[in-house]
């Protein structure tokens, strides 16, 4: 009888343990990066100074340590609104006098056609 008994009470432990399943531990939004308006790309144009770009988009995320000409915008959140209200993934290339060259957006698919 006592068998049954402990038997029986680490059966409702265990099955009280997956009844707290449900419950998530609090996570804080999280956001690291800039936060770009698809809007904003329309107003990127070539031959903008790295002054006036950084001024449109603000300070670049991070820049290329191999190529000091490439510039990086990057979003990282936990929220779902802001991955799509925003730009995740931003690349910037500049010439040798600063002035940009071309731009791509890398957080969508390529486009096909």
């Amino acid at each position: 009888m006592k068998r049954t008994g402990k038997i029986l009470t680490i059966g409702l432990m265990l099955l009280s343990l997956n009844g707290c399943s449900w419950l998530k531990a609090y996570e804080p939004p999280l956001v690291q990066g800039v936060l770009i308006e698809p809007e904003k790309l329309d107003e990127l144009q070539e031959g903008l100074s790295k002054r006036q770009v950084r001024m449109l988009l603000g300070p670049n995320f991070a820049q290329d340590p191999f190529d000091p000409h490439v510039w990086d915008y990057v979003l990282r959140t936990n929220q779902p609104a802001l991955k799509k209200k925003y730009v995740g993934h931003l690349r910037l290339w500049f010439d040798d006098e600063g002035y940009l060259v071309r731009w791509k957006r890398l957080d969508q698919p390529a486009s096909e056609g």
